[in-house]
């Protein structure tokens, strides 16, 4: 059985005086030998005879033709120096390191026994294995070589930007959006490095403002004219689409143009005593400005709650029964309310069912609404007696 033997041959072409310039790279020659001819004298050295080596650089020199018709070679050091004629005289030669010299003529190579690697195939340092079975080669390219190929030999190709795309449309129709822009990275060969830097580009854009809503349109609260109820109402408001939008159409313009709430008339827009020089007790007076005047209330219908209200709106105690309340005189302002229902818990008389004017045409001032608040210490700055 035969064993793979390889041996680098470095290739050097006469004279080479003192520093052996090589021919392009190291030569690197495999062989296969008998297994006889390979003993072991360790288990990691090999022992091979010197004459394979020989016919290696005689292979080499059988590679170069006419530059090579001799040779030096130094087994050592596996130095083969081919000599492009024949050495007639050995002071020519440089013996000091053991360089036997040969001729080209004086040997026959059994190429038989030569791989397909033999004659240095892979380049650019690429490391050649030979496949026995099919007779042929494979070259190992070397990482960071930048060749690749059968006999890396084809150089390896990097990536290369192409120009950038134009911009793309705003992402939206309104307010602030982005734009993209790409580019590709093309030419790349097997082995290349890929672009450096993005494929695509954001930048932003604003074409305009988009459609939105404008704020409601209060229009007055109308009372319904149901009884004594009128206190509530509705109000009907009004919004429009700005910046040219249209409804139900832009996003920001959703929903209706006009809508129906419902609200709470407040009937007067003040309330006071009077009648009386007494803190805390009076007549119930109320000012619409509407009508631009005061007015009393009509007593129908009025409770202690009623009374509770009223004190409470004006910063007094609890409603008391207003016996014994001293008044003036008879009033002649116009009655403006009537028929006046509270829970006891309203912040203001507004919240109470009432009637207005025109329900109060059948009474008289001697109806008018008489109350009589418990004193608190320190009511509108005077002192006072608390009356539970």
């Amino acid at each position: 059985m035969a064993s793979l033997l390889t041996i680098a041959i470095v290739i050097c072409f006469w004279p080479h005086g003192t520093i052996c310039i090589p021919d392009d790279a190291a030569f690197i020659l495999q062989e296969r030998i008998p297994e006889q001819q390979v003993s072991f004298m360790s288990p990691n050295r090999v022992v091979y005879e010197y004459t394979h080596q020989v016919s290696l650089c005689v292979y080499g020199c059988l590679l170069h033709g006419d530059k090579c018709v001799s040779f030096n070679y130094q087994h050592y050091l596996a130095i083969c120096e081919l000599i492009p004629e024949r050495i007639t005289h050995e002071s020519q030669l440089d013996i000091r390191l053991g360089y036997e010299y040969g001729e080209r003529s004086e040997y026959d190579i059994d190429e038989s026994r030569l791989t397909p690697c033999t004659a240095v195939p892979c380049n650019n340092g690429g490391v050649c294995t030979v496949d026995y079975e099919h007779n042929t080669f494979m070259c190992y390219c070397i990482v960071g070589s930048r060749f690749i190929g059968p006999t890396c030999n084809t150089p390896v190709t990097d990536g290369m930007w192409v120009s950038w795309e134009s911009w793309s449309d705003c992402s939206v129709s309104c307010n602030a959006g982005y734009q993209t822009r790409t580019r590709k990275c093309e030419g790349r060969g097997d082995g290349g490095d890929d672009c450096d830097g993005a494929s695509i580009e954001y930048r932003k854009c604003e074409t305009q403002l988009c459609p939105l809503w404008s704020m409601w349109q209060d229009a007055p609260c109308s009372p319904n004219q149901d009884g004594i109820t009128n206190m509530h109402g509705t109000r009907t408001r009004q919004r429009t689409c700005l910046r040219g939008g249209e409804p139900n159409v832009d996003e920001g313009c959703m929903g209706e143009t006009q809508e129906t709430i419902d609200c709470h008339v407040r009937y007067y827009d003040s309330l006071r005593l009077g009648g009386s020089p007494e803190l805390g007790q009076g007549r119930v007076e109320v000012y619409r400005e509407e009508a631009g005047s005061w007015g009393t209330i009509c007593g129908d219908q009025w409770t202690i709650e009623n009374t509770d209200v009223v004190c409470r709106e004006l910063g007094f105690g609890k409603g008391l029964p207003p016996e014994g309340v001293a008044i003036a005189s008879e009033s002649t302002l116009p009655i403006l309310m009537t028929d006046v229902v509270c829970k006891g818990s309203e912040p203001s008389l507004a919240y109470c069912f009432h009637g207005d004017a025109v329900d109060a045409l059948d009474c008289t001032h001697k109806q008018d609404v008489l109350v009589f608040c418990a004193m608190v210490v320190g009511v509108n700055g005077r002192r006072g007696v608390i009356i539970p």
